[in-house]
């Protein structure tokens, strides 16, 4: 079982690094955004801080959205191990409840 726990983290900390990426190149294009907009005209620089406020938004949204779905497959993997055990540990007292209706069985019979 803690194998495959540890599998689930390893994709997790590739989505978060994925993620980062991300968000890091988003940062730079916006940051860029902003250094080009000083050097056009000023009717053409309302059009750019716009793009830039507009690139900001989905920075923000892009954020959260992955934030929430990396916590999101965390928690499953985290519901999918928890399931495993319990199914392995009633499997384990259906096993014990065999093997004493046997012996009391066997008991019994004597």
């Amino acid at each position: 079982m803690e194998r495959g726990k540890k599998k689930s983290q390893i994709d997790t900390s590739a989505l978060k690094l994925m993620y980062l990426s991300d968000l890091e190149k988003l940062m730079f294009l916006v940051s860029e955004l902003v250094k080009f907009s000083k050097e056009v005209n000023q009717w053409k620089q309302d059009d750019y801080i716009r793009l830039t406020m507009e690139l900001d938004k989905f920075y923000s949204i892009h954020s959260t959205r992955t934030s929430d779905l990396i916590n999101t497959l965390e928690r499953l993997e985290n519901a999918k191990f928890e399931y495993a055990k319990l199914k392995a540990y009633a499997k384990e007292l259906e096993e014990t409840n065999e093997k004493q209706a046997s012996v009391i069985s066997e008991l019994l019979q004597r």
